[in-house]
């Protein structure tokens, strides 16, 4: 058996939109994407192109996947068994999406899933287990087609088709015995006339059956296509809310949109505004460093010059210290010579006074002898 090729396939990204939108549980979103995804390659390996080509056709759509944990609570397990306000479908691409993620993975086998495969297998009209997936494929692609896309009167019209042939079987034996009781009146004529008769009345039942049959094969047309236009009605009205749900959210998305962008515009004025104070504190550090620049040449004049009154100050102070050892030595000096002329003068002193007191006694005498002579003169 041939897989379907690559016409049809799926991949995550194209269900990013309902696994990322707001709420839920998004966790619970992509593990049921990745279950169906993966059941889906498993069934290109079994089913027919057809088959496969419905189920693709309605995962497409991305409704199935939902936020319920539980089996009973998706809407594709209550529209196939028609709870919950919903008409049964019997649709198979929403039983592949219940088998995929609650009895294939997490083997979730409750009241509601035990009636979603009663009411399959009744749909099929044999037992299906819950315990393998179920991926169908019939020898006629028609009957299969009506029993995927739901049509569950397809074996009524089976059995009505079977008791129309069944009439057809009984009514000419019937006219055969007729012909009979005629052969035994001996009557060629009116035994070929009633045999006519029987024959064009045969001939006109086969005629009502194949119109009756045909008015069954177009009711059942018919039914299929109303059954059809229910789904695609009912799918509409998913879509419909699908499109008011996503234009909220578009709507949410613009107004938060519109909300960032404002938000950008004063973040891009706030940084203008920086950038502006930035480049007043760039020019005002330049001032500044051009100032310092102009300090550290001042700062450098100053400090040679400092340096300059320093040796300065360093020549003066030798100067003075050499200056007051000078003065310490001339003070010595002058002490020195002090002491000395003290002594010269202790010296001459002496002297002196020897001889201002022999002057005086040489004085005294001549003053007597002056006084002794002028007495004598005098006398």
């Amino acid at each position: 058996m041939e897989p379907i090729g690559a016409a049809y396939n799926l991949t995550a990204a194209q269900f990013a939109g309902q696994v990322n939108q707001r709420g839920g549980n998004v966790a619970v979103r992509r593990a049921q994407v990745d279950y169906v995804l993966a059941s889906f390659e498993e069934a290109k390996k079994y089913m027919s192109k057809d088959g496969i080509e419905e189920v693709h056709k309605y995962l497409r759509t991305g409704e199935w996947v939902q936020d319920q944990t539980n089996a009973g609570s998706h809407p594709a397990c209550r529209r196939f068994v028609g709870s919950g306000g919903y008409k049964k479908t019997l649709y198979y691409p929403q039983f592949f999406v219940i088998q995929a993620i609650y009895t294939l993975n997490s083997r979730q086998i409750g009241d509601a899933v035990e009636r979603m495969y009663e009411e399959l297998s009744g749909h099929w009209g044999k037992f299906i287990p819950s315990d393998k997936p179920f991926y169908p494929r019939l020898a006629d692609p028609d009957q299969e087609r009506l029993l995927i896309m739901g049509d569950y009167r397809w074996r009524d019209f089976q059995v009505g088709r079977q008791a129309s042939n069944n009439t057809i079987h009984v009514t000419i034996p019937e006219a055969k015995g007729h012909a009979a009781a005629l052969n035994d009146n001996d009557n060629t004529n009116n035994k070929q006339k009633v045999l006519d008769g029987y024959l064009r009345a045969a001939a006109q039942l086969s005629a009502e059956i194949n119109t009756e049959s045909q008015l069954k094969g177009r009711d059942r047309e018919v039914q299929l296509l109303q059954d059809q236009l229910r789904d695609s009605q009912q799918r509409n009205a998913d879509l419909q809310r699908q499109v008011q749900e996503q234009t909220k959210l578009r709507r949410h998305a613009e107004h938060q949109t519109k909300m960032s962008q404002n938000r950008l515009k004063e973040r891009q004025e706030q940084l203008q505004d920086a950038q502006d104070q930035l480049h007043e504190t760039q020019q005002e550090l330049q001032d500044m460093h051009h100032r310092y620049r102009e300090s550290r040449m001042l700062l450098s004049k100053y400090e040679e010059k400092a340096k300059q009154v320093h040796h300065h100050i360093s020549q003066s102070q030798s100067f003075s210290n050499r200056a007051l050892e000078a003065a310490s030595k001339t003070q010595s000096l002058l002490a020195l010579g002090q002491q000395q002329s003290n002594k010269a003068l202790n010296l001459l002193s002496d002297p002196i006074e020897e001889f201002n007191a022999a002057a005086e006694s040489s004085g005294l005498a001549v003053h007597d002898g002056q006084r002794t002579n002028k007495r004598a003169r005098e006398n």
